[in-house]
């Protein structure tokens, strides 16, 4: 055994092992190494006795690892929403339909109210639980009326929508969409629906929040 070996010295010793073995740079990586395991694997390697300064060496290069890929992901992300562009539809309102059989049937016909070569709003997601519809604000009172005899969950007016194109980089790369919601729940901005589609992210706000919704993803954007 060698006896009175500096933390520096132990640290060399930890770091020269873990960057040989690939199975342990990514476990620790991960999070899933048992570091008190690995300290007694590189004591024996190493004919070293101090285990306990062997631990928090792996422990502290264990997270410079972990900080090293954090800040490398969000590079790649940020790389993402630099290349983005931002645009803002104010005058839509949601409406919220219980999604049975009719409604499924009653929906498609609410197409016919707008006109897309006009690029007028007009989003439908179908899911299990509701079929949200988000209109312009003036076709409103005709997509009631076509959907009458349905069971309306609510009617959202005055909304703001908020459309991010983002290049196709977006659709392999994997947290920005977390990155964009992460920081509207950060300046407290409450987001109504969020649809996300091949490069578009459609974030649907109050119209009260309609110039920070729009300040926050333009700040994502470095210029």
């Amino acid at each position: 055994m060698i006896q009175n070996i500096t933390n520096r010295t132990i640290s060399q010793y930890v770091r020269d092992y873990i960057q040989s073995q690939s199975f342990v740079y990514e476990g620790l990586k991960k999070g899933i190494i048992n570091y008190s395991k690995l300290a007694e694997i590189i004591a024996k390697e190493y004919s070293l006795d101090n285990t306990a300064a062997i631990k928090m060496s792996i422990i502290r290069f264990s997270k410079t690892i972990q900080e090293e890929d954090n800040a490398e992901d969000q590079t790649v992300i940020w790389n993402v929403l630099s290349k983005a562009k931002v645009s803002i539809k104010g005058d839509v309102s949601i409406i919220v339909v219980y999604p049975d059989v009719e409604a499924f049937k009653k929906v498609n016909k609410v197409e016919s109210l707008v006109d897309m070569s006009l690029r007028e709003t007009l989003y439908i997601i179908r899911e299990h639980t509701a079929i949200v519809i988000i209109i312009e604000r003036d076709k409103r009172e005709e997509a009631l009326k076509l959907l009458k005899g349905l069971q309306i969950i609510r009617v959202k007016e005055n909304a703001t929508a908020l459309v991010v194109i983002s290049p196709e980089d977006i659709v392999s790369t994997s947290g920005v969409l977390n990155t964009i919601v992460g920081q509207f729940a950060k300046n407290k901005v409450n987001i109504e629906e969020i649809i996300s589609c091949y490069r578009d992210t459609i974030i649907i706000v109050d119209e009260k929040d309609s110039t920070k919704g729009y300040q926050i993803v333009k700040n994502l954007m470095p210029s």
